[in-house]
């Protein structure tokens, strides 16, 4: 696995799914309302949500992946709570585990015990290389970003392709770079509050079927919203 070498936590977890993997067919089964294409791979710890599509050689790793939300080819989301309607592109690493970097060497062996390694020096862990992440609802991301372990992605963020997001990212942020830097906001603050207030990706699957043509507009969805309640 591309990373494994790095990632102590990552590379159990992939054993792990490896070895406790159902198949296809099972995994289809246990979710009817999705849809899981060949050679995608969700560990037992980990679970999704209705509507979620996770396409070939996508890797899932004790996480949740929310309502409607998808993971496009050769993504791999690691210890991440994903929420609904979020947009994985291809190539896309959630919740990448680091390397300590305040000693002399950054190699593993160094302060992990249980690693996959053919060999290791420390008689215990002495650093956390993966958190948990959390990636909140209608985020983009794009095609072969990276966010490390740990970091808390707002409401409607868009993270760019190629980007390394290595700090939490605001709501309706913009991010793109290495490391990834807020570009601008997709709304102005008081609409990005509104927006966040109404919480819009809560509402019922009929709701959303009358109504999915308010969504080109946020204040035509606001105010349907508020006309509602």
């Amino acid at each position: 696995m591309k990373y494994f070498f790095a990632l102590r936590n990552i590379s159990e977890c992939m054993k792990a799914t490896l070895r406790s993997a159902v198949s296809r067919a099972g995994l289809q089964e246990r979710n009817p309302t999705c849809r899981i294409y060949a050679g995608a791979r969700i560990d037992e710890r980990s679970v999704l949500g209705a509507y979620s599509v996770l396409f070939s050689n996508v890797t899932i790793v004790s996480s949740v992946i929310g309502d409607h939300t998808y993971v496009q080819e050769n993504s791999i989301v690691n210890e991440a709570e994903v929420g609904k309607f979020c947009s994985i592109a291809m190539g896309v690493s959630v919740g990448l585990p680091q390397h300590s970097i305040s000693g002399v060497s950054s190699h593993p062996a160094f302060y992990l015990r249980n690693t996959p390694l053919a060999k290791t020096y420390s008689d215990r862990d002495m650093f956390i290389p993966s958190k948990k992440t959390c990636v909140s609802h209608d985020v983009w991301i794009g095609q072969n970003a990276i966010i490390l372990s740990g970091l808390q992605i707002g409401v409607g963020a868009v993270i760019g392709a190629g980007a390394v997001v290595t700090r939490d990212v605001p709501a309706y942020a913009v991010m793109g770079g290495v490391p990834a830097r807020i570009i601008k906001y997709r709304f102005d603050e008081k609409l990005r509050n509104d927006l966040l207030e109404s919480k819009w990706w809560d509402m019922s699957e009929e709701w959303m079927e009358s109504n999915y043509t308010v969504f080109r507009d946020p204040l035509k969805l606001l105010e349907t919203l508020n006309a509602k309640r």
